[in-house]
């Protein structure tokens, strides 16, 4: 396992989205990796522990249709999906953007929690721009 791997493994069958974890929270980052074999994905989340001393976690995707097989979920959120997407190298045009724009979101967000007008204002316009692509 690589990071070169694991770099093309995220373009062709990664996402990295920003969602509510809780509903009282901001908008945070969400980097996943998706797969029908459980084995690649545990081999990721072994390598990212390995490099990054971080901790990921997998799960199983409802199936949609009876005749879908079964999916996983690797997901890691929060700064741990930063420090994923930081290592990551993306060609994909939509995933370099959202890499670029959602370390410009934290890079404005404050670790007290603490935002004035304009800065929720400011972070706002940002995760707008985090879709527009």
């Amino acid at each position: 396992m690589t990071w070169e791997y694991i770099s093309g493994f995220f373009d062709a069958d990664g996402s990295i989205t920003a969602v509510k974890v809780h509903s009282n929270t901001n908008k945070t980052i969400q980097v996943s990796f998706h797969n029908n074999e459980l084995g690649i994905l545990e081999e990721i989340k072994s390598f990212i522990f390995s490099n990054l001393g971080i901790i990921g976690s997998i799960t199983k995707k409802k199936c949609r249709k009876i005749h879908h097989g079964v999916a996983y979920d690797l997901k890691y959120t929060y700064k741990n999906g930063l420090l994923v997407v930081n290592k990551i190298t993306s060609y994909h045009q939509k995933k370099m953007h959202r890499i670029e724009i959602y370390n410009l979101i934290q890079s404005k967000t404050k670790r007290n929690g603490k935002y004035t007008m304009e800065d929720i204002i400011e972070r706002n316009r940002l995760i707008d721009q985090f879709f527009q692509v």
